[in-house]
């Protein structure tokens, strides 16, 4: 009686489990399957990616760019001037007013939390959004859009309504087998945000090797009790300074 029980609920699991990853399976085919073909994604004038939920590129000459002025009501954060920075830096743009883009940000308390719209014309470009998340997601789409050719910097007319498909957008490192600096994690994660990836899963403990500095069992990062070709006794300490013993 016992044998029997154990055979049927072992066969309930692994039906549970096939229906489930099944599932998965049909979840995945239908979440990733894009609104546009190859060939009409080719005829875009900016190769965005990841592309957004609705685009309207629009007909007009391109607005030429030599800088980037950004203004908004009330305190625009840190973050979003850092990224403004960032962008004048990267396009190489030097203190100008000719041709200067003007950046607005517009709180649209409707709108959902990562979601932005954007919009550029000659009068420059509004970024709409309810949240930081959804102007810095915004400001990397225009990062995207600002093209050169021939020594001149462009943004095309267009009108982009985005939010992303998926709540949960992750990349992950497995440190516990491949360790890995903290300057190359810092380029990892300047990468996803470029990408509009919002989840770091940082695996840092493993059978290979233990990657936490522990004052209380110091021999969890000894170079001995780490697995020999896997960066042997490199781990993270408390001060965010990678170290070797």
């Amino acid at each position: 009686m016992r044998n029997t029980l154990l055979s049927l609920f072992s066969t309930l699991c692994f039906i549970g489990i096939s229906l489930q990853v099944l599932g998965q399976k049909e979840n995945v085919s239908k979440g990733f399957v894009t609104k546009k073909g190859i060939e009409e994604l080719k005829e875009v004038p900016v190769k965005l990616i990841p592309y957004p939920d609705s685009v309207l590129w629009e007909r007009g000459e391109r607005i030429v760019v030599d800088g980037l002025e950004l203004q908004g009501e009330g305190n625009i954060s840190e973050s979003l001037w850092n990224e403004c920075y960032d962008i004048i830096g990267e396009k190489d743009f030097l203190p100008t007013k000719k041709n200067l883009l003007i950046i607005t940000l517009e709180k649209i308390p409707k709108l959902e939390r990562e979601a932005y719209n954007l919009m550029a014309s000659q009068e420059g470009v509004t970024i709409q959004s309810n949240t930081e998340e959804g102007f810095y997601y915004g400001l990397k789409t225009l990062r995207q859009l600002i093209i050169q050719e021939n020594g001149i910097h462009y943004v095309p007319r267009v009108k982009i309504y985005d939010k992303p498909r998926f709540p949960i957008r992750g990349f992950m490192i497995d440190a516990g087998r491949n360790y890995q600096d903290l300057e190359l994690i810092k380029e990892h994660l300047e990468i996803m945000s470029d990408y509009k990836l919002n989840v770091f899963h940082w695996h840092l403990t493993d059978r290979p090797a233990w990657r936490i500095e522990s004052k209380a069992y110091p021999q969890l990062t000894a170079a001995e009790n780490h697995r020999e070709g896997r960066n042997a006794g490199s781990y993270y300490s408390y001060t965010l300074v990678s170290g070797k013993k």
